[in-house]
């Protein structure tokens, strides 16, 4: 299996952004589904990953809303989930992102550029260099 990822991808490693997702289209029909808490596991330009205690089917047919915020920037970003894995009570999807413009592509490689370079920040403060 090739690994199809090729957006630079931050990962939240142990500090997981909560957020809150919903069904936003079944079937090519709008849906005003009840949110559901979410933690975003990791962010790129293509796609995401979350964890949530909730046991979603996978279906094509399905795309989701996500919503959350980080260094002060609020997203609303669309995606159908593509991979599915379980690790204790938690369920961890992967998805693939649907943008609408070109816009919000650049405002997440932007988010999350500015999150690397502020980790490598932090961590070379810790380093004391």
């Amino acid at each position: 299996m090739s690994n199809q990822r090729r957006d630079v991808r931050f990962n939240f490693e142990s500090h997981p952004i909560e957020g809150m997702f919903s069904i936003y289209k079944m079937h090519e029909e709008i849906i005003d589904s009840k949110p559901a808490r979410m933690y975003l596991q990791d962010l790129s330009a293509g796609g995401l990953r979350f964890s949530t205690r909730l046991d979603i089917p996978l279906s094509e047919d399905v795309m989701y809303c996500f919503t959350f915020q980080t260094l002060q920037t609020p997203f609303k970003l669309y995606g159908c989930i593509q991979r599915k894995e379980k690790e204790g009570s938690r369920y961890y999807y992967g998805v693939k992102l649907v943008h609408s413009d070109k816009q919000m592509r650049l405002k997440i490689i932007q988010i999350v550029n500015r999150l690397a370079i502020n980790r490598r920040k932090r961590e070379r403060l810790i380093k004391g260099r």
